[in-house]
């Protein structure tokens, strides 16, 4: 759950505890209470699409709908030094418009490429865990550990890899 939405939660409790409301937990209305205010609170439409649904705006409704979150492409060098350096070599095409994008090369890159949502890459580009491939920003090289059984991983504060993956393939 996020951050805000915890808070929120946790406002609502001590609230409803104030109010003596949490003096039998189990009893249903103490979950509609609680429930009812936390989806008060909460903004579930953020972009505003139900608003431009309820005036008919379907060009508009269709603008602010995602149902899935705009990603970016990496290209991840792992498995055998040959297989790397192939992986490599295609990465510096692209990179220096030696080669194009095409479908035929992409299906090659497809056993190295992991989708991350834009924000999370974005954090990473600033970090420097993510080099642009392509000027577009369509395509990126995760320049971080690699784990073939946790898939990326993070630095952590020593500049070590950490356990925990970011994602896996």
């Amino acid at each position: 759950m996020p951050p805000a939405a915890y808070l929120k939660g946790a406002d609502i409790t001590r609230l409803l505890q104030a109010v003596g409301s949490l003096s039998v937990p189990d009893d249903p209305t103490t979950y509609r209470a609680y429930y009812r205010e936390l989806y008060r609170r909460l903004l579930f439409d953020r972009e505003g699409v139900q608003q431009a649904r309820a005036a008919f705006d379907y060009p508009l409704t269709a603008d602010r709908f995602q149902m899935i979150e705009p990603t970016y492409p990496l290209v991840v060098s792992y498995g055998s030094e040959q297989v790397r350096f192939q992986v490599q070599q295609i990465i510096a095409g692209l990179r220096e418009g030696r080669l194009k994008p095409t479908r035929n090369l992409m299906r090659r890159l497809h056993p190295y490429l992991v989708n991350l949502t834009r924000h999370d890459a974005d954090q990473y580009i600033t970090a420097g865990l993510i080099q642009p491939v392509t000027p577009d920003l369509a395509l990126g090289e995760w320049r971080g550990e690699y784990d073939q059984r946790l898939g990326l991983t993070l630095p952590n504060k020593r500049g070590r890899s950490n356990d925990v993956p970011l994602f896996t393939t």
